[in-house]
């Protein structure tokens, strides 16, 4: 293709969204029940799904978050490279009564148990 021509729609079929169908409503992750880790990730299972922090590199985290009761195949449009191309550091889960922190050499992930929050810091070292 020219890079010249501008790229135009195959169709002008109008958009498939319909305002009959309802939206699938929202539903919090809910309260951490229980954590694990394994290699370079930790899983959360929590009241209304699982959560999944996985380090990447020594300043990366793929954060990841599903209702459904497994992880279904792996699909980030967030992170083309394959997990096989990446360091993979072992991060370190520090567990105390309010939070599971996740950290790196350079970044750290807070994940409160009451309530799902999963910001991500620099460390402070």
């Amino acid at each position: 293709m020219p890079k010249d021509k501008p790229i135009e729609p195959e169709d002008d079929t109008e958009s498939t969204y319909s305002a009959d169908v309802p939206p699938v409503p929202f539903v919090p992750l809910g309260h951490v029940q229980a954590h694990a880790v394994d290699g370079a990730t930790v899983t959360f299972r929590c009241a209304n799904g699982l959560l999944r922090i996985t380090a990447l590199a020594e300043d990366c985290f793929r954060v990841w978050a599903t209702q459904a009761p497994v992880f279904p195949e792996l699909f980030s449009y967030a992170v083309a490279k394959p997990d096989a191309d990446w360091d993979r550091p072992q991060p370190t889960a520090l567990d105390d009564r309010d939070q599971v922190t996740v950290e790196l050499r350079d970044v750290a992930c807070r994940v409160s148990k009451m309530v799902l929050l999963c910001p991500i810091e620099t460390a402070r070292r």
